[in-house]
Formats: C-alpha cells, sequence, structure tokens
C-alpha cells in the first residue's frame, strides 16, 4: 500500500514506530490496511482475538471494560492492541470509536512474520511497546493514586 508523505509524518509521531528507519516503516506500512470507523462503531472487544492492531490516524475512542465502564479515552495519533498483537493474548479492553476515526490495521500474523524476518525491526519494537506499556502503567498508578488521595 502506499502513503504519502503526509502519512509518513504523522507515524513519526507513534511512539510502535520511534526509531525504525524509513526502509522498515515502509515495510510496515506495506503491510497495513486503511479502514473507516464511524463514530459508535467497535474496533475490538473485550475476549475476542488479538489478531489485529490498529494505529488511529484521525479521531477519538473510548477504551471500557466488560461491563461498560469507560476507564480512558484516547486521541489520534495512538496505537491500540500492539500487546495483544505480539502475545496473541485475548483483548482485555472494548474501544469504541467516539467520533468518524480513520485507523491503520496490522494483522497479527504479517505482523509476525515480518519481525521474525527482520531481527533489528523486532528488537525496536518490542522495545517502543514495552515503553509504551510502561507509560500506560505510570498513567494508572497516578489515577490511582489520585482515587486513594480522594477517598482519604
Amino acid at each position: 500500500m502506499n502513503y504519502d508523505s503526509r502519512t509518513l509524518e504523522v507515524l513519526k509521531k507513534v511512539p510502535f514506530f520511534e526509531g525504525l528507519s524509513p526502509s522498515q516503516v515502509k515495510n510496515v506500512l506495506e503491510i497495513c490496511h486503511a479502514k473507516a470507523l464511524p463514530q459508535g462503531e467497535a474496533l475490538c472487544t473485550v475476549g475476542e482475538a488479538s489478531n489485529r492492531m490498529f494505529v488511529v490516524l484521525k479521531g477519538t475512542v473510548s477504551i471500557g471494560t466488560a461491563n461498560g465502564s469507560t476507564l480512558m479515552t484516547e486521541e489520534a495519533i495512538t496505537t491500540i492492541g500492539e500487546t495483544g498483537a505480539l502475545t496473541g493474548e485475548p483483548r482485555s479492553v472494548t474501544v469504541k470509536a467516539m467520533t468518524d476515526c480513520n485507523v491503520l490495521e496490522l494483522n497479527r500474523v504479517s505482523l509476525t512474520d515480518l519481525l521474525r524476518d527482520d531481527a533489528s525491526l523486532a528488537s525496536r519494537v518490542y522495545r517502543n511497546v514495552m515503553m509504551s506499556l510502561r507509560r500506560k502503567l505510570v498513567t494508572a498508578n497516578e489515577k490511582i493514586d489520585e482515587l486513594k488521595g480522594d477517598s482519604d
């Protein structure tokens, strides 16, 4: 799939792509599929197979629990489902479009094949995902501390 220079500039802001060479970014883009996601539509649902990850290029998504509680919202530009795409574990959250969204979809099998064929890419992607998880954990810990402070 061909992407214009604007899309490539946007992807430079996505932590998943941090430190990748231009050729590695292009290789990842070759396995992406553009998808429009209308407001209210689910991108993924708790418990389903994690066979895809997404890059939200435009729009806002809500991230929620199985019982429908919203945990947080994410605005473009962000990734959704990268951990599941790498581990194969079932989805732990439901993600829905709060606005009309444009996303890139990466198939887990294609991503795994690409990472297997390029050790440098694999190393960088795994590091980037670990750093992203760390940031999410720090944010969650701060929210927990904030909530505990409200109840004291």
